[in-house]
């Protein structure tokens, strides 16, 4: 019987349960052994007498009498059987079983069955050692098949936002938080409104940008914002190495909406022509001509210089589309406060699209509906479903939680804090997820270049692209010798009909059933034909989920929590002349102070970082030997790359580490 003390015993075997909520079972657990011959071993009870095992993150380990020189094992069955208990009441049980070690300690093996699956009352399965193969390749090809039925009724689309990228329509109770995890959330929520609060009854209303000093405490840190705000070099900074580095790009041409003119920048640019200044590559521009009557946001446009000292300073600001005597052109020679205001202006659209756009539509969203393909076409035994898996862990339930949080249209934080409020929120992720190019935005090299901005030459102090290119190189390396190791001909890539399928969904029409995402590496008839197409698709979701994620998201609170530097919400109406303000018009415009702490609660639970690093699982999903591989050498050019960050850092007027490897998580989950 499994679990007695035996001097002859053999093997021995440790079970881990998952580590979620419900994830235990009191059901018996029996045990088959297949070896490579075919044999099968007797069923073996799991069972240590007055334990109880199988509980939530559990490792038990069991010892196996009654069996000796079985030879190499290939193979294991688990049954889920119901305890008499059980039977008699009519309850079915659960459990998640996360992997199987078989110790064979007189031959001195280690056999590997990671699972990672659950099972109900009554189920048998079986797994290979390593459960990784293509399918064309499975020896369980019926399970496999019924498995991904399953998964099919279980992860289903939602159109949350009509027409456009679908959503998550329910919950599966299998990605619920672990109670830890879950617990860290609600009590770091709790923490932030507590000290909110105590910091509202124990502080006056603003009526000075010095007082705003006064509501950083307890918890919360003063943002380095609070110091440098004001300066231009700070302000262009934010576009380079702040949360929203995906706007900008180098410009070619003025706009015929724009109505700046050489005279109006010349104080800026040392009499350098706008001509001139683009012929050089030293202008940019950030410009919201596509939001423009998509929501109650207006559509403003900056230009920006690249001066002597390489700083990326704003030269001319525009805050509407037309040209108009009562829509001024406002330039840094403007009166201090007007031009103050001015920023506050084009930088409310900016922190909008930034947390709204660049964040929760172009990371969570997008990778909550390629995450839903994944679980209805890639088996958990496919080698892309185990590569990817550590980096979609929290995506689906991050999400769920966050859309009430969010997008509720009398509670959520858009409606209470932010400029667009939900109902304009909801437009914005309607309209940007409509146009989002996989080859386009989410390959980083691609972004780059179609923006302009890939020649390091270009912007020297563009951190995001220097440290994001090293992080993008790691991250394809190390996909492509995890794939290489099962698509080693064109034969395999053409049969893997899961690999297919999950493409097919990607590309297919929302109405169709499909993510209706946008230029897919691969072909729309032949569907996916060569490796690099494979290394590009899973090369994007690994970056989007970890290192663009980290870029976007980690500097909200250093942003956002000083509400002149990256304003989320203004008051008031935008300027529409250019006449002297003072300070207290720009109280005026700015948030009260309790908005504000409102802001400070949200930006900072974003900004929190208690996940593992970016290659450091917190559940190892690939055992195979040339992925755990492939994985060493993942880890090890990580850790080249942090000494390249670091030796940059050292040399950098200002240093840049949310792209640091020990910076990025490996997912969107806090």
């Amino acid at each position: 019987m499994g679990g007695k003390e035996s001097k002859q015993c053999q093997y021995e075997v440790v079970v881990k349960t998952i580590d979620k909520k419900f994830a235990g079972t009191d059901d018996d657990i029996l045990l088959t052994l297949i070896n490579s011959n075919g044999k099968k071993s007797k069923a073996f009870n799991l069972d240590v007498q007055y334990r109880d095992d199988f509980e939530e993150g559990q490792r038990n380990t069991f010892e196996l009498t009654e069996i000796h020189d079985f030879g190499s094992i290939e193979k294991i069955e688990i049954t889920l059987k119901r305890t008499v208990i059980g039977a008699i009441c009519g309850r079915k049980d659960y459990w998640g079983l996360e992997w199987i070690l078989i110790a064979d300690k007189v031959e001195r093996k280690i056999y590997e069955f990671p699972v990672n699956r659950w099972m109900v009352s009554g189920e048998t399965k079986r797994w290979a050692r390593y459960d990784t193969s293509l399918p064309q390749h499975d020896t369980e090809i019926d399970q496999r098949k019924r498995e991904l039925v399953f998964m099919r009724d279980t992860y289903k689309f939602h159109a949350l936002f009509p027409g456009v990228t679908p959503l998550l329509q329910n919950l599966p109770f299998e990605e619920k938080f672990d109670e830890d995890y879950g617990s860290m959330i609600h009590n770091l929520l709790v923490e932030n409104e507590m000290a909110a609060k105590l910091i509202s009854c124990t502080t006056k209303p603003f009526t000075s940008l010095a007082e705003m000093d006064s509501v950083y405490k307890y918890c919360y840190s003063k943002p380095a914002a609070f110091d440098h705000w004001r300066s231009d070099s700070y302000f262009g900074r934010l576009q380079l190495t702040g949360g929203n580095p995906t706007r900008l790009r180098l410009c070619t041409k003025i706009p015929e909406y724009f109505g700046v003119t050489k005279d109006m920048v010349k104080p800026s640019m040392k009499d350098l022509t706008l001509e001139k200044a683009i012929q050089e590559k030293r202008l940019f521009i950030s410009d919201y001509a596509d939001l423009e009557n998509v929501s109650n946001l207006h559509a403003p446009i900056c230009l920006y210089y690249v001066n002597d000292a390489e700083d990326l300073v704003p030269v001319a600001i525009q805050l509407r589309h037309t040209k108009s005597p009562t829509n001024p052109v406002f330039v840094p020679s403007d009166p201090e406060y007007t031009w103050i205001i001015a920023k506050l202006w084009f930088g409310v659209v900016d922190s909008n699209y930034h947390e709204i756009c660049a964040h929760l539509s172009f990371t969570h969203y997008i990778l909550e509906t390629i995450t839903i393909a994944i679980h209805r076409h890639l088996s958990p035994s496919h080698p892309l479903s185990r590569l990817v898996k550590p980096h979609i862990e929290k995506v689906l339930n991050t999400n769920w939680l966050g859309r009430k949080l969010l997008l509720d249209p009398e509670s959520g934080y858009f409606e209470k804090s932010y400029k667009a409020g939900a109902d304009g929120a909801s437009k914005l992720i309607k309209h940007t997820l409509s146009n989002w190019s996989f080859k386009k935005n989410g390959m980083l090299p691609n972004d780059l270049k179609e923006r302009g901005l890939f020649d390091p030459k270009i912007l020297p102090k563009f951190y995001y692209r220097d440290d994001g290119i090293l992080i993008w190189n790691a991250i394809r390396s190390y996909v492509y010798r995890v794939a290489e190791n099962f698509y080693d001909s064109q034969e395999e890539i053409e049969n893997d009909n899961e690999l297919h399928l999950f493409r097919h969904t990607l590309t297919k029409s929302v109405e169709s059933g499909g993510c209706g995402l946008k230029d897919v590496p691969g072909d729309d008839n032949a569907g996916i034909t060569d490796l690099e197409q494979i290394v590009d698709i899973f090369t994007t979701i690994i970056f989007i989920s970890s290192a663009y994620h980290a870029a976007i998201n980690f500097p909200t609170y250093e942003q956002c929590a000083f509400t002149p530097n990256f304003p989320v919400n203004l008051r008031g109406s935008i300027p529409n002349n250019k006449k002297p303000r003072t300070e207290l018009d720009v109280i005026r415009t700015l948030p009260t102070k309790d908005d504000t702490l409102k802001i400070m609660t949200l930006t900072r639970a974003l900004s929190t970082f208690k996940s593992s690093s970016l290659g450091n699982f917190d559940v190892q999903y690939m055992y195979n030997r040339a992925c755990v591989d492939a994985l060493k050498e993942f880890r090890t050019e990580l850790k080249k790359v942090a000494g390249t960050i670091d030796q940059r850092n050292r040399l950098r007027t200002v240093s840049y580490t949310v792209l640091h490897p020990d910076n990025i998580p490996n997912t969107t989950a806090i």
